[in-house]
Formats: structure tokens, C-alpha cells, sequence
């Protein structure tokens, strides 16, 4: 069955769906409509299969390569456009037709709220193969033009690691839990071995000459590498294979928050692999595979950095620290301070949430996260991150204080000025 017949044999089956509280003999639950979405998930996905069988077949780097790239991503998105448009927003009508409990929340059927998390997950991993593939391609015009601005790749992974956090969204939205399906972190796996071996290719190939950006290279594909060896299975104790797959499952989506592109940062996690997938051993220096790394000494080594003023080197370091520990929640907040000073606010409030999701008592991370509100047009959200800082015992009235004992830079400090000067609500 090709894609647009599966689409209109669902959209059928959502004619059929029976209005609140009415009984349809034909809806039986909804288990017609559960094989119709199987069948379009399932022509999706062969879809896919087929434009990774053409994009093998064609010559890295090639125009070929790239067309084809951009021709799967564009189908991509209308499948993505198709779900909001036409699925999500009709499930979402028969949502807001249901009477609410005393809290408010809709006493919809359970099979509403199972097609609503289905549709949506399907919505978001269409998203996030999108962002996938423009990685990809990025890659390929590496290949092609010989360099690539490291601003356009940074900015490519950024999107990606954000669509990959709204995949996370759209569990915990649906089931209360940010566990993944085990195929798409196998898809995950999948894209990233694809375009690490491409990665590495492209290595051996510019080793001989002399005009090729090998240093931007090495460090995207150090951020690769470090991202990839959180997606491979580890051997599991005797009795513990769940166990361990769960752990690796959590390690990915704590990683993926973590990790950043911002030049210099090299993974202490992509050096193992970078030696273990034979790439040259100027990737591997200066830290040896067999010396873990410490993120207590490196998340010192970057505030020690920050007190000289050395920005990107410390969230360099900060950022290892965080890949070193992604249940540690201080690296992930120093590392946004260094994100916001350099003008990249979108990714400090990105890492202040993520801190903030694993130590929500973070007095910093709420500080940090109501100033990047405030200074983004969200007053309200702002100031009442910021008071909650100082709730928990944070002095965050006094600049000598932020600066002396928080680092707090000159930026940070006349940026969250506005906030000190705001009333409390019982002024």
C-alpha cells in the first residue's frame, strides 16, 4: 500500500470514530483504525528503506547524494506536516469535545489518548529524521566543497539534538515517562554508524592534502563519535541485559542534553572511539582511552577557565564534565552561562531545563534560566524563575555575591539587573 492510500484508508477509519459517549458497533475500540495507522507507519518506513538503498549506492559527496538527501527530507516533512495538519488536529477536536474531571483534565475514551500519543510520536520522529538527514547533508557538501563553516554544522546538530529532546517530550507527555520505543533508538544508532563511517571516510581521504579543513572535521566528528557510543549496547552483568539496556536508554537521552558542538569540545567518550574505528591519532590527543575521565576535575578546570574569562574554553570543559556524568546537574548549568555570554540564549535555556530537570532545587539554574526568560520577551516565566532562586537561599540580590562566589560574568550581571530592581509580589 502506497503512502497516500494508507493516509485516506486512516483518515476513513477517523470518519468512523464515534462522538463522546456515543456506542458505534463498527469502532469496536478502535482496533480498525490501530491496523490502519500500522499500515501508513509501516509504507513510511519502506519508503525509507528505499532512499537509504539509493543514498548507499551513491558516491559520497556527490550531487546524486545530496538530491537524494534532500528529496527523502522533503518527503519527510509533508509526513510530519500530514499528522499535525490533518491527524492531530481532528484527534484534538474529539479531545476538547470530552467533559474535564474536577481538575480539569478530559475524561477522553483510552483509545483517544492512545491514538493521540501515536500520531504525535510519529509526528516527532519524522521531525527528527528530518533534522538527521540535513546533518547529512551537511556532511556530503563537506565532502564536496572540501570544508564546511563550523557555525552551519553546529547549528545543524543543535536542531537535531533539539528534535531528538521533543521526541523525549512527546513520551513524557503521553505516558509520563521519557522512555523511547527500543526501533527508534535503533534508528538512532543506524544514522549515526551511516554518518560516522561517512565522517571517517572523508578523513582518510583529505589526510593527503593539505587544502582540506581537517580540524573542523575531526571535531565533528569527535561530537559524533561521543554521541554514537552512548547508542551501543555494552556487554550486561549476568541476570541484568534489561537492566543494562534501560541504563543505556537513560545514558542516551541525558547525553543528547549534554553534549554541545561549540569548537574545541572534544569528547572524553569520542577519543575510545575515534581509536577504536581507526581514525588517525591526532583525534585521540590529548586524553588517552584508558584514562576516564573526571567530571569533578573537569567541571573545576572550567570554572577556573570562566574566572579568567575564557568562555569557550571553560564550557568546553563543562561540557565534558557533563558527558563524563549526565546525572550531574552543575556542569549542564555552568555550561549555560557560558552558552548565554556567548550570545547563544536559545541553548542556555535548553541546558538550564535540563539541569533544572535533574536537581530542581538548583538555586544557579533557576537564576540563569529567569534571566535568559526575561531578557527573551517571557517577563512573567523570568521573574518567577529568579525569585524561586532566591527562595531556595540563593543571595541573587547582591552583584558582589554572584560575582565572587557564582562567577557570574559582567554580561550575566547587568542582563539579570532588571530582575533585582522588580518588585516582590507582596510590594
Amino acid at each position: 500500500m502506497d503512502i497516500a492510500a494508507a493516509r485516506e484508508r486512516l483518515l476513513e477509519q477517523e470518519r468512523h470514530r464515534p462522538s463522546y459517549n456515543d456506542f458505534s458497533a463498527f469502532w469496536e475500540h478502535g482496533d480498525w483504525w490501530r491496523q490502519a495507522f500500522d499500515d501508513l507507519a509501516a509504507a513510511e518506513l519502506a519508503r525509507d528503506a528505499l532512499y537509504t538503498q539509493h543514498l548507499v549506492a551513491a558516491v559520497p559527496g556527490s550531487d546524486t547524494a545530496r538530491e537524494r538527501l534532500r528529496a527523502w527530507a522533503g518527503q519527510l516533512r509533508d509526513s510530519a506536516e500530514w499528522y499535525e495538519r490533518q491527524l492531530l488536529s481532528t484527534l484534538r477536536l474529539h479531545l476538547r469535545a470530552c467533559d474535564a474531571d474536577e481538575d480539569g483534565r478530559p475524561l477522553a475514551p483510552p483509545e483517544l489518548i492512545e491514538h493521540l500519543a501515536l500520531a504525535d510520536a510519529r509526528r516527532a520522529d519524522c521531525l527528527a529524521h528530518t533534522a538527521a538527514l540535513a546533518v547529512e547533508y551537511l556532511e556530503h557538501s563537506r565532502r564536496l566543497l572540501w570544508a564546511l563553516d563550523a557555525a552551519d554544522w553546529d547549528r545543524g546538530w543543535q536542531l537535531l539534538l533539539a528534535a531528538f529532546r521533543e521526541q523525549q517530550e512527546v513520551a513524557l507527555r503521553w505516558h509520563g515517562a521519557a522512555d523511547l520505543p527500543t526501533d527508534t533508538y535503533a534508528a538512532r544508532l543506524s544514522w549515526c554508524e551511516r554518518i560516522h563511517a561517512l565522517q571517517l571516510d572523508t578523513n582518510n581521504l583529505w589526510v593527503r592534502h593539505s587544502q582540506a579543513d581537517l580540524a573542523e572535521l575531526r571535531r565533528a566528528t569527535s561530537i559524533v563519535a561521543a554521541y554514537l557510543e552512548t547508542l551501543r549496547p555494552r556487554p550486561a552483568a549476568p541476570g541484568g541485559a534489561l537492566i543494562g539496556f534501560l541504563a543505556a536508554g537513560v545514558l542516551a537521552l541525558l547525553f543528547i542534553i549534554a553534549v554541545s558542538s561549540s569548537p574545541g569540545a572534544a569528547s572524553q567518550a569520542g577519543v575510545a572511539t575515534a581509536t577504536a574505528q581507526g581514525m588517525p591519532t591526532a583525534l585521540a590527543s590529548p586524553v588517552q582511552a584508558d584514562a576516564p575521565a573526571d567530571p569533578a576535575a573537569l567541571n573545576e578546570q572550567g570554572k577556573a577557565l570562566l574566572a579568567q574569562g575564557r568562555t569557550a574554553d571553560a564550557l568546553a570543559q563543562f561540557q565534558q564534565a557533563a558527558a563524563a556524568n549526565p546525572s550531574w546537574h552543575e556542569p549542564l548549568s555552568n555550561a549555560a552561562f557560558c552558552l548565554y555570554d556567548l550570545g547563544r540564549r536559545d541553548e542556555a535555556i535548553a541546558q538550564w531545563r535540563a539541569a533544572l530537570a535533574l536537581n530542581p532545587d538548583s538555586q544557579d539554574a533557576h537564576a540563569g534560566l529567569g534571566m535568559a526568560l526575561y531578557q527573551d520577551g517571557q517577563r512573567e516565566p523570568g521573574l518567577a524563575e529568579y525569585r524561586r532562586a532566591i527562595e531556595l537561599g540563593g543571595d541573587y540580590r547582591s552583584e558582589e555575591w554572584m560575582r565572587a562566589e557564582r562567577l557570574w560574568s559582567e554580561n550575566a550581571i547587568a542582563d539579570s539587573r532588571p530582575l533585582r530592581a522588580a518588585p516582590t509580589p507582596s510590594q
